[in-house]
């Protein structure tokens, strides 16, 4: 259930650009770099970008849990 609360909002978020110092970095050091090697570049940028987005994931669902037992600890205080 938190995943599709998660996955529905995700979603609507718009996503932003790289900053500027990150692409222009990015393109000198692909400047430097034959086919594969930006190849492979591209593909560890990818695999990096996946477990950040796990991570984030994560954080959000115990984040949810958190405050879910956050409000029924006040319920059940009151």
């Amino acid at each position: 259930m938190i995943d599709m609360i998660y996955n529905c909002r995700q979603a609507d978020l718009t996503v932003t650009t790289a900053s500027a110092d990150w692409n222009s970095l990015c393109m000198r050091l692909e400047n430097t770099m034959n086919v594969e090697q930006v190849e492979m570049l591209h593909d560890l940028l990818d695999i990096q970008s996946a477990v950040t987005a796990e991570k984030v994931r994560s954080s959000c669902k115990e984040g949810f849990k958190d405050g879910v037992r956050l409000m029924q600890g006040v319920q059940n205080y009151s």
